[in-house]
């Protein structure tokens, strides 16, 4: 399919690229903007401050909800926030636990089946093990913990089958897998080299895709938990995270050194 293609530049520190259900529009959020940006991915007019993000948020991780919003982990308000479609408006899902205690930083989410979202809080974690995975029910304002005593979780995917829960754990270099009916945890792959995983994605074949920030490259994860290849992406070290194109043929790559969104074929 050839070489990487820059498709937009420009940006501040971009996270979260989420493909539109017509795959021909690609968001992210643009972190050190305070906004989220919309790239037209027929023309490549990039929308930089498509919507700003109230009370001085920084958005990081992001994905689309079954409702057809938009949902963004918040890091800078400490919140999980819902973005109507097409241009808003911006609402708080949740910004603390069910104890009551706030959010230190949400960094990446997902929904489960049942429309439950699942999120990273890894804020101030980085060298001592006090970052945590959190559910939010449907219908709920508050967070439930899943899992504790992680140093920074990063991205997280599910398994089709919803029983297993990759997270990143990005200063140790590896992705964690959890069993969610009985809370096990086990390492899955060791991943990263100078740098350490981001976001990621699971491929159709069941392969794990990782950002590996500070490596300048994605890491493809086989399901036994072996990296199989590493793609380098091109304009800098600082890979973030990633999302596929409807083919999946290809992968959309933030990369925030050079404040690009890289088209990167598989």
């Amino acid at each position: 399919m050839g070489e990487p293609q820059v498709l937009a530049t420009g940006l501040t520190f971009p996270e979260g690229p989420v493909l539109a259900p017509d795959g021909e529009t690609l968001y992210c959020v643009n972190i050190e903007a305070h906004v989220l940006s919309r790239l037209d991915l027929r023309t490549r007019a990039l929308t930089r401050n498509w919507v700003t993000l109230p009370d001085d948020g920084r958005g990081n991780g992001a994905t689309l909800g079954p409702d057809g919003a938009l949902y963004v982990a918040d890091v800078g308000a400490r919140r999980i926030v819902r973005v109507g479609l097409p241009d808003g408006p911006v609402t708080t899902v949740a910004d603390r636990t069910d104890m009551g205690i706030p959010l230190r930083g949400p960094n990446d989410l997902i929904f489960d089946a049942d429309g439950a979202i699942l999120f990273t809080d890894p804020a101030g974690s980085w060298d001592e093990p006090l970052g945590c995975v959190y559910r939010i029910a449907p219908g709920s304002r508050v967070a439930a913990k899943v899992a504790d005593g992680l140093r920074f979780p990063n991205g997280l995917v599910l398994s089709p089958d919803g029983v297993i829960l990759y997270v990143a754990e990005t200063p140790l270099r590896r992705v964690l897998a959890f069993d969610l009916p009985t809370g096990a945890r086990r390492v899955f792959a060791a991943v990263g080299e100078a740098g350490g995983p981001d976001g990621m994605r699971l491929a159709p074949d069941g392969s794990l895709y990782v950002a590996l920030f500070g490596d300048g490259c994605v890491a493809e994860v086989s399901p036994s938990g072996e990296v199989v290849r590493r793609l380098p992406v091109p304009g800098g070290k600082n890979v973030t995270n990633l999302c596929f194109a409807p083919d999946a043929r290809s992968i959309y790559v933030t990369e925030a050194e050079s404040g690009t969104i890289v088209q990167v074929p598989l």
